[in-house]
């Protein structure tokens, strides 16, 4: 949320075309209460799913998981940073897990040794 913005905010940010698959930002603007998302989305970098008239269907990769907002279009901006895609990380995350999960499996058969038998004794001679 954008501290002390007390000027209205220009026609551009609503007027911008989005495309399915475009990467978006999510920046809250406090003066529009309307479509606002959550705070934990401040930030976040997602791509667009579905266009509808006043918003925008947003996939966004939380955690291990993959949500979907529908924030207006007051709240959302282009994405001019780097090029690496949701998609990348989201796989990447995907493929982390899976890897984690193989190597505990095999971690898992490794450590399971079959117990060693006792040795029996020797029974000891008692000289007289």
């Amino acid at each position: 949320m954008k501290k002390d913005s007390k000027h209205a905010h220009g026609l551009s940010n609503i007027l911008t075309r989005y495309s399915v698959n475009d990467e978006v930002v999510i920046d809250i603007d406090p003066s529009q209460v309307k479509g606002m998302p959550h705070r934990r989305f401040q930030g976040k970098v997602g791509v667009v799913e579905e266009i509808r008239p006043r918003s925008l269907v947003i996939r966004l990769p939380i955690g291990n998981k993959m949500k979907q907002i529908s924030p207006r279009l007051e709240h959302i901006r282009p994405h001019r940073g780097s090029s690496v895609s949701v998609e990348k990380t989201a796989t990447k995350t995907e493929t982390e897990i899976k890897t984690k999960a193989e190597t505990t499996n095999a971690k898992a058969k490794t450590t399971a040794k079959p117990k060693a038998k006792a040795k029996a004794k020797a029974p000891s001679v008692s000289e007289e």
